[in-house]
């Protein structure tokens, strides 16, 4: 639903803690904990330390088919 959104010109904010949704789905990532950590690219956000920095532990992001 997110990729017919978005391909119809529909821009759509999502607030998700599904990091794996999110970098399948976005054309641009935000990652905030009271400040913002990264602004960007998905791909650069899974290779930055954003999720690190913003939770104060070392982070994997999963993806999944559901």
């Amino acid at each position: 639903m997110l990729d017919d959104l978005n391909e119809d010109g529909i821009t759509v904010l999502l607030i998700e803690h599904d990091i794996g949704v999110v970098t399948e789905h976005a054309d641009t990532v935000a990652c905030l904990n009271r400040r913002l950590f990264h602004h960007g690219a998905p791909d650069e956000f899974v290779e930055s330390d954003a999720l690190e920095q913003a939770y104060g532990t070392t982070q994997a992001v999963l993806h999944h088919d559901n």
